[in-house]
């Protein structure tokens, strides 16, 4: 059996290169105990990546430099595109290989030792049941953790709806007479009246993430169970000894089979929403593929500090050690030191993360709430 691992990172992300790939050589080495299989790793970076590896002298089984750069915002429509080649080109090479196994790690992921034996396992689960093994990780934020239902419309279900949160009364009169137009739309109207309105709306139900939800996710499914977005909400109390099927995953660490592996292209993908969740619905989902997430073992993160220095904070997921709740996922933020031999004790790096600024990532609404309320 052949197993190729590709680690994809532009050189602003390969802050934890070193600690990722000893990670990745450890759960190798682990998963060795019960298999035989040719492993190599394979970094697929920018020109700046590719120098920073050779100038620190970091030695994978291969590089290959794609002639791309960085630019646009996180998450942005430029940044998406440029991943989603990173991985793109690992997988081609991963063909090439004739690969049985393609094994895909984000160079800030940190995988535990037993991560590929795990995610081995579950491919083998029922024969082959699954083609997706994915270890859920902490959030880029360092919050929630990823994995839980989704569909074609909806990638990431709502973790809470509209009437499960505390919104303000002109919001929520906004949000309600837009539904109601948006459901009923006049005849003749303009089409880019229409345009506008919807947009509009989007950047309103985006902005309900910042309001605080009616109660815990245990008194809300008691009141309506659903099927909730992410892991915390769509599997409550669950951790060790589970394997969970899912709708969606990330890429940060996560084994295709040789079917799910030819299958990820992402021709066709433009930059909107984020390239992993293009290939969960548009193309595993779409040709009948099943995905599951492991909590039974958990990655950690290394994720924005949100300051102007560009530190790190190592989100440290692991499982409650004891009482009733032994077991379940958990985080914790601690100060981010890659162990590499050079590291020496830094007070600043004090494993924060900052609250966010106003506004970030959520939309402005202020202005949008008089259109939306305009039924004329």
């Amino acid at each position: 059996m052949k197993i190729t691992c590709v680690v994809v990172g532009t050189e602003s992300y390969l802050f934890a290169i070193r600690p990722c790939l000893r990670r990745i050589r450890a759960a190798a080495n682990q998963a060795k105990v019960r298999r035989d299989f040719d492993f190599s790793i394979v970094l697929v970076t920018d020109k700046g990546g590719a120098e920073y590896m050779e100038r620190e002298q970091i030695k994978v089984d291969k590089v290959i430099t794609i002639g791309m750069t960085e630019g646009g915002i996180r998450y942005g429509q430029e940044a998406q595109i440029l991943i989603a080649n990173l991985q793109q080109v690992g997988l081609a090479h991963a063909i090439d290989e004739e690969s049985d196994l393609f094994w895909s790690v984000e160079s800030d992921v940190l995988v535990p030792h037993n991560a590929l034996s795990c995610s081995i396992d579950m491919l083998d689960f029922d024969d082959g049941y699954y083609d997706v093994s994915f270890v859920t990780y902490p959030s880029q934020s360092g919050g929630m953790f990823l994995g839980g239902h989704g569909s074609p419309n909806h990638p990431i279900e709502q973790d809470y709806l509209p009437e499960e949160r505390e919104i303000p009364e002109d919001v929520q009169k906004a949000y309600d007479v837009a539904k109601d137009w948006l459901d009923n739309i006049p005849e003749g109207t303009d089409q880019s009246i229409v345009d506008e309105r919807v947009k509009a709306f989007h950047e309103l139900t985006k902005s309900f993430e910042q309001y605080p939800p009616r109660g815990n996710i245990f008194e809300l499914n008691g009141k309506r169970w659903r099927r909730r977005g992410w892991m915390d909400n769509a599997y409550p109390g669950i951790g060790r000894g589970a394997v969970l099927p899912t709708d969606w995953t990330g890429m940060g660490c996560t084994l295709l089979s040789r079917r799910a592996m030819n299958c990820s292209a992402f021709d066709g993908y433009d930059g909107g929403g984020t390239q992993d969740l293009f290939l969960n619905q548009r193309r595993w989902a779409a040709d009948d593929l099943k995905s599951c997430v492991i909590t039974h073992t958990v990655c950690e993160h290394v994720v924005a500090k949100n300051d102007d220095q560009g530190r790190r904070v190592h989100a440290f997921a692991h499982h409650e050690p004891q009482g009733d709740c032994k077991g379940h996922l958990r985080i914790n933020h601690k100060a981010f030191y890659k162990f590499d031999g050079g590291d020496t004790f830094d007070e600043a790096n004090d494993g924060i993360i900052l609250p966010k600024a106003e506004n970030e990532d959520t939309p402005e609404i202020k202005d949008n709430l008089d259109l939306l309320t305009e039924v004329d």
